[in-house]
């Protein structure tokens, strides 16, 4: 339960950074394409490429960061609770199959 309570709080500022820079390169790309013809005439293509590729670059980070924290969080809980599912299901069959042989063999015998 600590695992899942430390996994939301740091991937949900990680998340919000993330959507955060989604947001500025939708807005970049809408204002670039708007005006493309003024920043053509005024030659600032190289200016307006690298400042996309900033904020590019900034949203891939965090993009990577939210994949290292589900694999280093949410995939080894997922698997410890597939597991105890696992070893819970195993024991209420074993314990099914001994109860029901006992029965069978002490009314037999």
């Amino acid at each position: 339960m600590i695992v899942i309570m430390c996994y939301q709080r740091y991937s949900s500022r990680i998340y919000r950074q993330m959507r955060e820079y989604l947001s500025k390169i939708n807005a970049e790309l809408s204002e670039t394409l708007l005006c493309m013809s003024v920043i053509q005439q005024f030659g600032q293509e190289n200016r307006v490429l690298k400042e996309f590729e900033k904020i590019n670059e900034s949203y891939l980070k965090k993009r990577f960061a939210m994949i290292k924290a589900d694999s280093l969080f949410l995939y080894p809980v997922v698997t410890l609770m597939f597991v105890l599912a696992e070893v819970i299901a195993s024991a209420i069959c074993i314990s099914w199959s001994y109860l029901c042989f006992s029965f069978l063999f002490t009314e037999f015998f």
